[in-house]
């Protein structure tokens, strides 16, 4: 059984813990605290049953599913904003379509076929997200052996796998980004690994109920006990 510390959220070694009289202290912010609670909590509860840490209700988006040994969490990519691409698309690409049947004109010269690469690649790149956008999911599927991030039906990059024994924690993180024409909000997902590293799960997504009710859910299962990491977003 892990425990961890009540002020700080740091895990606590058997060294810093007397069972004799049930106290401990913590390395990290020096507090004492009781293990009698936290012992009797903890006594008797699989890792199917400990209460959640993070009070998050499920967002529309997602669907949550346990069979045996294997949950699934499955979060659909569909947002209202995708029709504001559709018709973004819709003009971008028309747009190119008639350039380029004016450059395949006999008298056209040969810096009009060339000119607008950039713009076909960024039109097929969008026009391919906002398609992904309507039919895509992802998976988040966790066993006794690994978890594992998969999106589907359209292949998308982001794809991940890791043991669950290497789990630690996971966590969500806020990126804020800034241009030209303003500054945009996203969340990640990640997990923190045993040994120090961090993989990350999930991003893009533009509401932070996504990333923690997954968090949620995943902790829930596996029997972690939540806890604040650096940088973490709520």
């Amino acid at each position: 059984m892990n425990v961890y510390c009540p002020q700080c959220g740091e895990k606590t070694s058997a060294e810093d813990m007397n069972l004799d009289t049930m106290a401990a202290k913590c390395r990290s912010c020096s507090a004492l605290f009781s293990l009698g609670g936290i012992v009797d909590d903890d006594r008797g509860r699989t890792r199917h049953d400990r209460p959640l840490d993070k009070d998050v209700a499920m967002p529309k988006s997602i669907r949550v599913s346990e069979s045996g040994d294997r949950l699934l969490v499955q979060r659909r990519w569909y947002s209202p904003m995708l029709f504001f691409f559709v018709f973004f698309c819709i003009a971008w690409d028309g747009f190119l379509i008639f350039w380029y049947k004016m450059a395949m004109a006999d008298d056209a010269p040969w810096i009009m076929s060339v000119f607008p690469i950039l713009h076909v690649a960024v039109g097929i790149g969008l026009t391919y997200w906002t398609i992904a956008g309507f039919v895509n999911r992802t998976d988040i599927v966790v066993n006794g052996r690994e978890l594992q991030v998969s999106h589907k039906p359209m292949p998308w990059f982001g794809a991940t796998r890791m043991p669950v024994d290497q789990v630690d924690q996971l966590y969500c993180k806020q990126k804020i980004s800034h241009s030209k024409n303003g500054t945009s909000v996203t969340y990640q997902l990640f997990a923190a690994e045993k040994g120090g590293g961090r993989r990350k799960l999930l991003s893009g997504l533009m509401d932070s109920d996504q990333a923690l009710f997954v968090e949620r859910c995943v902790e829930s299962y596996l029997g972690i006990r939540d806890r604040r990491v650096p940088g973490e977003f709520a």
